[in-house]
C-alpha cells in the first residue's frame, strides 16, 4: 500500500517536532558587536554588547560569577595601569566586585584611561555615549571618541562607527554611506563582524539596494574569516522571510549546506531535517541520516537524539533497535559533557588582577 507523502511528511514534523523547536532557538542568532570582553582576558578591557535586527547596540549584563580585586585595580590604577582603570569602569558599570552599580563612575574611569593612552579605554568612552549608559546619549561624543580609538587602528572602534552611523544616534543623522565606509575598513583590516555587517545590508538593502551577490561576498569572507555565523545569519532569513526577504527554502537550504560544509554543527543539523522532512528539496530519509552522523560527530546531542528516533523507526537506516539505546545513550552522554563543560566556564574566581594577566 503506497504512503500518502502529506501525512507521512506530518509524522516526520511531529517525531522530530522538539528537535525542530530546539534547533530554531539555538540559530537565533544576531550579529556580536566587536567589543566582546574575554572574561579570562581583562587586558582586552571590553564591554560586552550585542547587536539586534535593527543594528543597534545594546550593553549586556556580564557572565554570572564575575568578580574583581576592587582594592588590587585600585592600587595599579594609581601607578597609571590603563586596563586596571578599564577594569574598574566595569566593576562601577555593573556593580562588580563589591560595588555599588554606578555606570556614571564607570564611564569617569573609562575616560581616565582614554586620557592616558588606552584605545579601549577611548572605544568605552565612546560607546557608553553611543548607547547612554552613564550619560544622556550623544551621537556626536560617540563618534570622536570612536574616531580617536579608530583613527589608532582600533577595529572594534571601526565597527562600531559603522553601527552609530548606520541607525544614528542622539544628535546624530545616520549616514549609511559612512557606515559602510567604516564598516568596510574594519572589514580590510579582518574584522568578521564587520564583514557580517555588511554582508546583511546588503542582503536586506538597508539603506542600501539589496545586492545578493555582494551579500554573499561578505558573508562568505566572514565565514572564511571565522564567523561561520554569518552563514547562519542568511539561512535564517530565507528560512523565516526576515531581513526583508522572501520566505525562500531552497534559498535558505543552500546557505545552511555551505555553514555545513564549513564545519558547523548547526549547519548539519538544518540540513539533516531539510532532507528528512522535504524542505527546500526531495525528501530523503538516508541523506538526512548522513548529516545526522556528521553531526554527531562534531559532538552535537540533538544529532545523537535523531539518530536514536531514526533507528528506533527504520527511517533512513535499518531499523535496529540496539543502535537506537546506543545513540541516546550517546546523546545524553554528550548532553551532560557539554553541562559539565558550560559550568567549568563559570568564573568562581577573580578574573581581574592589578597586573592585568
Amino acid at each position: 500500500m503506497s504512503q500518502d507523502p502529506a501525512a507521512a511528511r506530518s509524522r516526520s514534523v511531529r517525531r522530530f517536532g522538539s528537535l525542530v523547536v530546539a534547533l530554531a532557538a539555538s540559530a537565533a542568532l544576531a550579529p556580536r558587536a566587536s567589543a566582546q570582553a574575554t572574561v579570562n582576558n581583562p587586558k582586552k578591557s571590553a564591554l560586552i554588547a550585542s547587536a539586534g535586527q535593527d543594528g543597534r547596540i545594546d550593553i549586556e549584563s556580564p557572565p554570572a560569577g564575575e568578580s574583581y580585586d576592587v582594592p588590587a585595580l585600585l592600587r595599579a590604577a594609581e601607578r597609571g595601569d590603563t586596563v586596571a582603570m578599564c577594569m574598574l569602569g566595569r566593576a562601577h558599570s555593573f556593580g562588580l566586585g563589591g560595588l555599588a552599580k554606578d555606570p556614571a563612575q564607570g564611564l569617569a574611569w573609562y575616560r581616565k584611561a582614554a586620557d592616558a593612552g588606552s584605545l579601549w579605554g577611548m572605544h568605552n568612552v565612546g560607546f557608553m555615549y553611543h548607547t547612554g549608559s552613564g550619560t544622556p546619549p550623544n551621537g556626536p561624543e560617540a563618534v570622536r571618541w570612536y574616531r580617536k580609538a579608530a583613527d589608532a587602528g582600533h577595529v572594534p572602534a571601526m565597527t562600531n562607527l559603522g553601527s552609530i552611523y548606520l541607525i544614528g544616534c542622539a544628535g546624530l543623522d545616520k549616514d549609511v554611506d559612512k557606515g559602510l565606509q567604516w564598516f568596510t575598513r574594519a572589514a580590510d583590516a579582518g574584522d568578521a563582524e564587520a564583514m557580517t555587517n555588511l554582508g546583511r545590508i546588503y542582503l536586506s538593502g538597508m539603506g542600501v539596494k539589496r545586492d545578493p551577490r555582494l551579500a554573499e561576498t561578505w558573508l562568505l569572507k566572514a565565514a572564511q574569516a571565522g564567523n561561520t555565523q554569518a552563514l547562519m545569519l542568511a539561512w535564517r532569513a530565507y528560512a523565516n522571510g526576515e531581513e526583508g526577504l522572501p520566505k525562500d527554502p531552497v534559498e535558505a537550504l543552500k546557505w545552511a549546506l555551505r555553514s555545513a560544509n564549513a564545519g558547523d554543527a548547526r549547519g548539519m543539523l538544518i540540513a539533516a531535517l531539510a532532507h528528512l522532512q522535504g524542505d527546500g528539496t526531495a525528501k530523503d530519509p538516508a541523506e538526512a541520516a548522513k548529516w545526522f552522523r556528521k553531526a554527531a560527530a562534531a559532538g552535537e546531542p540533538m544529532a545523537m537524539q535523531a539518530l536514536a528516533l531514526m533507528y528506533r523507526d527504520g527511517e533512513g537506516v535499518n531499523q535496529n533497535s540496539e543502535e537506537a539505546r546506543r545513540w541516546m545513550n550517546r546523546a545524553l552522554a554528550a548532553q551532560k559533557a557539554l553541562q559539565a563543560r558550560d559550568e567549568s566556564k563559570r568564573p568562581t574566581a577573580d578574573t581581574a588582577s592589578a597586573s592585568g594577566q
